[in-house]
């Protein structure tokens, strides 16, 4: 399992101009609630903008 500070180093590495989470399907609103502040607006300084998509969504890279 990646911690998530695992996951916040590995977005600062990487430099991407998006970050999209993925395998979230399983999270209720309250896991959904900590992604999102971890990697959001609120979370500890990740530049790179972090999003949801719907189910079925889909985005152009």
């Amino acid at each position: 399992m990646v911690a998530d500070a695992d996951v916040i180093d590995y977005v600062r590495e990487v430099r991407a101009d998006q970050a999209f989470s993925v395998h979230d399907g399983l999270l209720n609103d309250a896991g959904l609630g900590v992604v999102g502040g971890l990697l959001g607006e609120r979370g500890p300084g990740i530049p790179t903008p972090f999003s949801r998509l719907a189910p079925g969504e889909t985005v152009e890279l």
